[in-house]
């Protein structure tokens, strides 16, 4: 089932239905009707769908890029959002890096929030080349479904 973090967010239809039709006198019927499911795909996104699972918590992947052009300074700001997260974290949610470069690895596999550990990195890359398509294949594979 979908639930919305921001629910209260649909209390704005009603007003923004009766904006939609004063400010659109004249217009066509198919243009109101195109109007409003546009409204109502903006307020779905503001409320921000989410599906709830069997299992508690979230999972958060990093994905670091170790190319030469982004350097050391893409894994530092990599901790630095491991520690937000961190500290941000609910019972069960799961935090995980993947680093890439011209290959992926996987540096930490995903792990309960308090047992998350931001080290140094540990796998070879090879940081020639960037393939950012391999990462997300990487980490979307990593997510158990549900």
């Amino acid at each position: 089932m979908i639930h919305f973090v921001h629910p209260e967010v649909f209390l704005l239809a009603v007003p923004g239905a009766v904006w939609l039709l004063r400010c659109g006198r004249g217009l066509a019927v198919e243009v109101h009707a195109l109007r409003f499911v546009l409204f109502a795909l903006l307020l779905a996104v503001l409320a921000e769908p989410f599906r709830a699972t069997a299992t508690a918590g979230r999972d958060l992947l990093l994905l670091v890029d170790r190319s030469r052009s982004v350097g050391e300074l893409g894994w530092r700001r990599a901790g630095e959002l491991a520690q937000d997260a961190m500290a941000a974290a609910e019972p069960g949610d799961r935090i995980g890096v993947l680093s890439f470069g011209r290959r992926v690895a996987v540096e930490v596999p995903l792990t309960e929030a308090p047992d998350f550990v931001f080290g140094a990195p540990r796998a070879d890359v090879d940081g020639d080349a960037t393939d950012l398509l391999a990462a997300i294949d990487r980490a979307v594979a990593a997510v158990p479904p549900g």
